[in-house]
């Protein structure tokens, strides 16, 4: 979906498959997320037409937390419909492509952080451990990845492992992202605020809060430019 300038609707993208979707992320392909209503993972292209899939039920993941099977008619639209999340066998809600023709992912009800290889739809866990997960993304020096119920920030390297983590005194880590001035900005969702803090020498320092309205919640952070907040907002 598309806003102008006055901040209508100006384009909206459409799918039968899209329900409940989370992350958004551009690929030179179209798009790549997550319809965490269906279990999947969805790249489209600039039209909204599926050119790849990866549904989790058919890899392993196709028991609800209640130990019941879940069935999904692909032809259905989904649309229309509202799965809770616990009717979900995974509620995938975060995923960006990776090298090797792989994409990551962040499976909220196993706690789990896993490789997909597109190529045949396997995968591997790289990180195991965390609680109800959002939000992976790459930095130069490695990943962040909200652990969200665990309440913190993690940054890990380029071999998935931990070198440190943000914790202040958050409460449901919802999205991570790293600023171009290097400080994490973190969107602490159940405490209403944006925080921002610098990392150094494993050492977290708090540079500033923004409070939100307790009706929101915020999941993906963007950073823009001056310039493009000029250019969308004058």
């Amino acid at each position: 979906m598309c806003v102008d300038k006055s901040k209508n609707v100006s384009n909206c993208i459409k799918n039968k498959k899209f329900n409940s979707l989370h992350s958004l992320n551009k690929t030179e392909n179209g798009f790549l997320l997550t319809s965490s209503g269906l279990d999947l993972i969805l790249e489209i292209n600039d039209s909204g037409n599926s050119i790849f899939e990866w549904w989790a039920i058919e890899h392993g993941f196709n028991k609800i937390p209640s130990g019941n099977e879940r069935a999904i008619d692909k032809n259905k639209d989904h649309s229309i419909e509202i799965y809770p999340t616990l009717s979900q066998t995974t509620h995938i809600n975060s995923a960006i492509n990776y090298e090797h023709n792989s994409i990551l992912a962040t499976l909220f009800h196993q706690g789990i952080l896993i490789k997909i290889n597109k190529n045949d739809g396997s995968y591997v866990n790289l990180l195991d451990g965390l609680s109800k997960p959002h939000a992976i993304y790459n930095t130069q020096d490695g990943f962040l990845l909200s652990d969200t119920y665990n309440n913190r920030s993690l940054i890990l390297n380029r071999e998935f492992k931990v070198v440190n983590e943000i914790n202040e005194k958050f409460k449901w880590v919802q999205d991570t992202i790293l600023g171009s001035n290097g400080n994490f900005i973190i969107a602490d969702a159940d405490n209403n605020r944006m925080v921002e803090v610098s990392v150094q020498d494993k050492i977290n320092s708090l540079i500033s809060t923004y409070n939100f309205n307790k009706g929101w919640r915020i999941f993906q952070i963007k950073e823009i430019s001056h310039d493009q907040f000029n250019e969308f907002f004058r």
